[in-house]
């Protein structure tokens, strides 16, 4: 997905490079994975597993670092960790999203 955006040309796939720019990398991977999983879910399941999910996010660093950068100091520069998609690890993932 990723690769792609990067590929793509036009205001839309700008648009986009740009949000992911500003993204916590932990975040992208978990949306990712949970839209994957709702394929095979009903809305009440998808909705269940988002406030699971939500509430492994918010203990996370990233989401104080977040709200920091946008809503405290203004200066819409987060230090997310991992900083970059490649260092995302899928066994991190894997544990915000698992049962």
């Amino acid at each position: 997905m990723l690769a792609a955006v990067e590929g793509a040309a036009g205001a839309w796939a700008e648009g986009v490079r740009t949000a992911l720019q500003s993204a916590c990398p932990t975040s992208v991977f978990v949306i990712y994975a949970l839209l994957a999983q709702a394929v095979h879910r009903t809305l009440p399941q998808c909705l269940a597993e988002e406030a699971v999910v939500g509430a492994r996010m918010i203990r996370r660093p990233d989401f104080a670092e977040g709200v920091r950068a946008v809503l405290i100091d203004k200066d819409r520069n987060p230090s997310f960790t991992p900083a970059t998609f490649a260092d995302v690890d899928d066994a991190a993932i894997a544990a915000l999203v698992g049962p």
